[in-house]
């Protein structure tokens, strides 16, 4: 959060759980966030006058900010106050609701996240064409496998990896992807956050026949030799992460 410094203009930058207390407006902002794991809402802000017992409430004027992410390019973008839809919400700028607010007022905020392909940055068309990592909105998806060979079921899979991949349901609520490849063969995908000491790749060969794989290397930790251990990858490409377009 941060606001103006005329205290006109309060900003929502980032979809967290959290609640701030804006002392020139006498106002708490909350939130609950749903995101990143809800299908259904990314977050709920409430807003609550804060006044003495001796004053009858006010009814503060500012401009509430809310960052509509880069990722957020579906036609499907809602944020609604009080349960009223509002209009022209696109991605890439700030949605901005002017009004004076009352104590309670609730603006919902839904950016239905999309999968799409991040092809690696390389020079190289026989990389860059067949080399990618897959995308959840902003988050990177890491496949749970010791090799980063996975030619994906169908032929749209670069312009749309739903054809191959569904979101399955788990009992916390947590992400987590099945993407079939061409042998109908099953691969887990889950939110790179999300990994700890499971092996995984993030970029994938995706055309095997074209590219040749380099044979599998293990790479040592910066501090100490005696880390190694920890995460094997079988190529170079595994210790890259491509660059989200927006923070969480």
């Amino acid at each position: 959060y941060f606001h103006s410094l005329d205290h006109t203009i309060f900003y929502v930058n980032q979809f967290a759980s959290s609640s701030v207390y804006w002392q020139e407006q006498s106002v708490n902002i909350s939130q609950s966030a749903g995101f990143p794991e809800s299908e259904t809402s990314t977050t709920r802000i409430t807003i609550n006058l804060v006044t003495s017992k001796t004053l009858s409430p006010p009814s503060p004027h500012f401009h509430l900010k809310i960052r509509v992410p880069q990722w957020a390019t579906t036609a499907s973008n809602t944020i609604s106050v009080n349960g009223q839809p509002q209009s022209g919400v696109s991605a890439g700028e700030y949605y901005t609701i002017s009004r004076s607010w009352s104590d309670g007022d609730v603006v919902e905020v839904h950016f239905p996240m999309k999968l799409w392909t991040s092809p690696i940055n390389d020079h190289r068309s026989e990389y860059s064409d067949n080399v990618m990592a897959f995308m959840y909105g902003p988050l990177v998806l890491a496949g749970l496998t010791t090799s980063d060979a996975f030619v994906p079921k169908g032929s749209t899979f670069k312009s749309d990896p739903s054809s191959f991949m569904i979101r399955s349901p788990t009992p916390d609520g947590r992400i987590l992807f099945n993407a079939t490849d061409a042998s109908d063969n099953m691969m887990q995908m889950r939110p790179l956050f999300d990994i700890m000491p499971e092996a995984y790749a993030v970029y994938f060969f995706t055309n095997t026949s074209y590219v040749q794989l380099p044979p599998p290397r293990q790479l040592v930790t910066s501090n100490s030799h005696s880390h190694s251990h920890h995460h094997h990858h079988t190529s170079p490409h595994l210790a890259m992460v491509p660059p989200a377009r927006e923070d969480l």
